[in-house]
């Protein structure tokens, strides 16, 4: 996967390296006067006095192989940071498997506020890691879209030369005790405290919780809902679990999530890593975050540090 971004970032780097070549390349007025506060220009030039025509053309000849190059890189620049990336897909898990992590209580319910759903940036895939330590799940939305119209185009403009992507991509570890089951719940950077869905710069928080700290997802469907902040049952037809799953809020618009629910006034969407006939249902695959991030080729991973290298020693063995 990694191979895959490798000419993307040559290209870049050597449209960065261009960049001292501006002072040789003729540009409008306000545009050399941007160029010429780079420290490798020195002071700026006095404006060109005018000429004719054909006494420009030598000055534009001499000047055309470093324009057409320089042209050629900026191609170059631009296919780097918005060419599509054509990985492959990984397959979902086999229902043997999914059965089982969601019969241990390591496939949490996801519920967020609908109008993510209704505005495209639902969940679009999950991908698990099981380690001896723990379960790390990584939650890719399909974009992530501030309140505010402009602000979110701006935003997604921002993002994706630095990203790689629209997708937004989360992480949260779900350690076990000494029996493999469950017993913490960590979310590197990825955690909202009592931020709302209205927030418009919410924090990345860092936060262990117990596991016993999250609700279960009801299991009898004739119990009435009493408020929004409330889960939706789990459908006769699934049968009896060893386990109910816990539910994960998704309580900001940048999908930081929480033990518990701090938009109890707006209709919630719950996604269920099961087929259900009450529920959306999130298709679950293999993978890492470091092989999820893989898959992008931008400048940064993320703005937090996601699975450090002291948390990552603590994960032992792969086993998934």
């Amino acid at each position: 996967m990694r191979a895959a971004c490798r000419p993307r970032r040559l290209a870049f780097a050597l449209a960065l390296a261009t960049l001292p070549l501006s002072a040789t390349i003729e540009l409008p007025h306000g545009l050399g006067s941007i160029w010429s506060k780079w420290p490798w220009n020195g002071p700026p030039p006095p404006p060109p006095s005018p000429r004719s025509f054909s006494s420009a053309l030598p000055s534009l000849a001499e000047s055309m192989p470093w324009k057409l190059l320089a042209l050629l890189l900026l191609g170059s620049l631009l296919y780097a940071v918005y060419a599509p990336r054509l990985l492959p897909t990984p397959p979902p898990l086999d229902n043997a498997t999914l059965l089982q992590l969601f019969e241990r209580g390591f496939l949490p319910v996801i519920a967020y506020p609908a109008v993510d759903e209704e505005a495209g940036n639902g969940i679009k895939r999950v991908f698990v890691a099981e380690y001896e330590g723990c379960v790390e799940l990584t939650i890719v939305f399909w974009d992530e879209d501030r309140p505010t119209p402009l602000l979110a185009l701006l935003y997604d403009l921002l993002r994706y030369p630095l990203f790689g992507r629209w997708e937004d991509v989360e992480s949260i570890l779900i350690w076990k005790d000494k029996s493999n089951q469950p017993a913490r719940v960590h979310f590197p950077g990825t955690y909202s405290g009592d931020a709302t869905w209205h927030v418009q710069a919410p924090q990345h928080l860092k936060k262990t919780l117990p596991y016993k700290a999250f609700e279960n997802f009801r299991q009898s469907d004739d119990t009435p809902m009493a408020s929004q902040s409330r889960s939706a049952p789990i459908p006769r037809q699934l049968g009896p679990v060893s386990r109910p799953p816990i539910i994960i809020w998704c309580n900001t618009w940048n999908h930081a999530f929480s033990e518990r629910n701090t938009n109890s006034g707006m209709p919630l969407v719950f996604r269920h890593p099961m087929p259900t006939m009450t529920c959306t249902r999130y298709h679950v695959c293999r993978g890492s975050r470091a092989e999820v991030d893989a898959r992008f080729c931008g400048l940064l991973k993320s703005f937090v540090e996601t699975v450090p290298s002291s948390v990552r020693a603590q994960l032992g063995k792969r086993l998934l």
